[in-house]
């Protein structure tokens, strides 16, 4: 929101015509998110390899897709988000224990306000945040402190499973601050 409230009436030496008394206005923003943020979001596809994600200065909740193989007949099972600074030292792990189909999916969503795991089994899609079940739920990309924005020093991000071949995709607007 957008609002304006009169800091200070004084009296003006050259008024316009009509007018007695000059005022300072202070214009202040009031925003849920203290941050600029890309207008449109960005989408990186993941795979078992370590993967640079490009962000802005600030960190960034994003939402997190771990997919089935549509191209095999065999289930990922238990996959894993692992998420590494930008010399490559793990910082985090979240295990998920569910065998994924073909067509199945999870869909974990880290923004602080929602903080949800979703599945998509044979077609339903519900909530099921008990399916993790080894490691800390996903965080914001922090680029502050896993990267440097200014090096081109981005954090990564890999998929994994116990077995099957993982895919995911990372979808976050980059926050500037």
């Amino acid at each position: 929101s957008l609002y304006a409230r009169v800091r200070e009436l004084r009296p003006v030496a050259d008024p316009p015509q009509g007018a007695s008394v000059g005022a300072a206005i202070e214009l202040v923003a009031d925003a849920p998110c203290p941050y600029w943020r890309d207008t449109v979001a960005k989408s990186y596809g993941l795979g078992t390899v370590s993967r640079a994600i490009p962000t802005g200065t600030a960190p960034s909740a994003f939402l997190l897709r771990l997919l089935g193989d549509p191209l095999s007949a065999t289930a990922v099972v238990n996959p894993q988000f692992l998420y590494y600074d930008a010399t490559g030292k793990q910082i985090r792990t979240s295990t998920f224990t569910i065998s994924l189909g073909s067509n199945d999916y999870l869909e974990i969503d880290s923004s602080p306000a929602a903080m949800t795991i979703m599945k998509s089994v044979g077609g339903t899609l519900t909530q099921d945040d008990t399916l993790l079940t080894a490691g800390l739920f996903p965080q914001p990309l922090d680029p502050t402190a896993h990267g440097n924005y200014y090096l081109s020093q981005w954090p990564m991000v890999k998929v994994a499973a116990t077995s099957g071949t993982p895919r995911g995709e990372l979808i976050f607007p980059r926050m500037w601050g």
